[in-house]
């Protein structure tokens, strides 16, 4: 595949992020319209003020700057690479980090509706594998 398809699954994670930050957003000032925090709370949080709503949205916030930390750079070498080398990127690795951010976004929807702890560890699980997995098809390619 054109080494650009391998980009579209990295959009796909940072339009993750930005839907998250926006579900933060309205979680957070939900609990201000009603009066359970107000805005200075907000200055320096303390653990446990927020609701658990709201409390899991900001959690699942923060789970985005975790592992797709492992995520963005594998996805630019693999196109640095495959640019620099004039090469393809493999199906296998495209449908992979399709796979991350899939299983990333159904940990995130468990994580701000109904929080399912053993659902959302399955998808945590999935979404791992598939960025290992994922290192290892950029490793055994060394196209460097």
């Amino acid at each position: 595949m054109a080494p650009k398809n391998i980009l579209y699954p990295l959009i796909g994670c940072l339009v993750l992020v930005f839907l998250v930050m926006l579900r933060l957003m309205f979680a957070r000032n939900q609990t201000i319209k009603d009066k359970i925090l107000n805005w200075n709370s907000y200055k320096v949080l303390p653990a446990g003020a927020e609701p658990p709503r709201a409390a899991a949205v900001t959690r699942n916030f923060a789970n985005l700057f975790e592992m797709p930390l492992l995520f963005y750079p594998v996805i630019i070498l693999m196109y640095v690479t495959a640019r620099l080398n004039n090469a393809d990127v493999g199906r296998e690795a495209v449908v992979l980090a399709w796979a991350f951010v899939i299983f990333r976004a159904l940990h995130s929807l468990v994580h701000v509706t109904f929080n399912h702890v053993k659902v959302r560890f399955v998808f945590y699980l999935a979404s791992t594998v598939a960025l290992f997995i994922l290192w290892i098809d950029f490793f055994s390619s060394w196209h460097l």
